[in-house]
């Protein structure tokens, strides 16, 4: 009898004593942290609502870090008023990096002019927002310190007649600095120039600069020149309120160059005489991130 006592004192201190407590199959009314085994790390379990079960949401109760969304527009010029749309608040205030893809661009016998989808990226820190817009492809990538991001992809083509034809969009959020290249985000002007300019003999062309977009740098290329036409013809000036801010030729500095602030927009002018051939050139912009 005595012995029978004992050993069944010895059973419940043992009970006691142990650390390996199995989980309960549901959870309700907050997140909780739950000791799966003694060895074995805690699982945690994440309370999305007030009424149903508990759903694990991995070990050490990590948060998501990854956002995708994806949607389709028309290249109709955003008069259709479509968007595809994402919006994430971080769990920590880091550098994340909104990536995009346009697997394939719409293509037909319509199509006579510039594809361009443009990405409003609002970077939220403490509820202030800084703003961004880019434009977009296959492949588009931009990073910034925050702790939330709102993003919004709109069609800006001007590609002719209906159809109009459909395009998809994919959005994806992950936290990182994008992918290191030589080149910044970038920006394509607004119609009519978004595609190559052509500039006879003496004449300029001025291209506005979007506003509160985070511009910060243009690269301007010369294209074919027609015969006889002289190159270093091409003046680029950064112009504010018609003074010129800054004066180069993009032969002789070519790729992105750096804005100076206060900068509204960017003057093309052929310096070539009357009766001399036209130059044809293009313009982008680059973008902070």
């Amino acid at each position: 009898m005595r012995t029978m006592a004992t050993l069944v004192m010895l059973s419940v201190l043992f009970i006691a004593c142990t650390n390996e407590v199995p989980p309960p199959s549901t959870y309700y009314g907050g997140d909780v942290t739950v000791n799966v085994g003694k060895d074995d790390p805690p699982m945690a379990y994440d309370d999305d609502d007030d009424f149903g079960p508990e759903i694990p949401r991995g070990t050490g109760g990590k948060k998501p870090q990854g956002w995708q969304t994806t949607g389709t527009l028309h290249d109709d010029g955003g008069a259709s008023g479509e968007s595809v749309a994402l919006q994430a608040d971080f769990p920590a205030s880091e550098i994340y990096t909104v990536q995009f893809s346009v697997p394939q661009v719409p293509q037909g016998p319509t199509k006579n002019g510039s594809f361009s989808a443009i990405a409003e990226v609002l970077w939220k820190v403490e509820g202030g927002l800084v703003r961004r817009e880019i434009s977009i492809g296959d492949g588009t990538a931009i990073s910034a310190p925050a702790q939330g991001v709102e993003v919004t992809v709109t069609d800006a083509s001007f590609l002719g007649a209906a159809p109009f034809a459909p395009y998809t969009v994919h959005i994806q959020v992950t936290r990182g600095v994008r992918a290191s290249t030589a080149n910044p985000p970038t920006r394509i002007p607004d119609f009519p120039f978004s595609g190559p300019i052509s500039l006879t003999a003496g004449s300029s062309a001025t291209i506005p600069i979007p506003r509160n977009a985070g511009i910060t740098s243009v690269e301007v290329t010369l294209g074919k020149f027609s015969a006889g036409a002289v190159p270093h013809n091409l003046l680029v000036e950064q112009v504010e309120n018609f003074t010129s801010l800054k004066v180069y030729d993009p032969l002789d500095f070519p790729g992105f160059i750096a804005i100076k602030p206060g900068t509204t927009e960017i003057k093309l002018t052929n310096q070539g005489a009357l009766g001399q051939p036209t130059l044809s050139c293009s313009v982008l912009f680059g973008v902070d991130g």
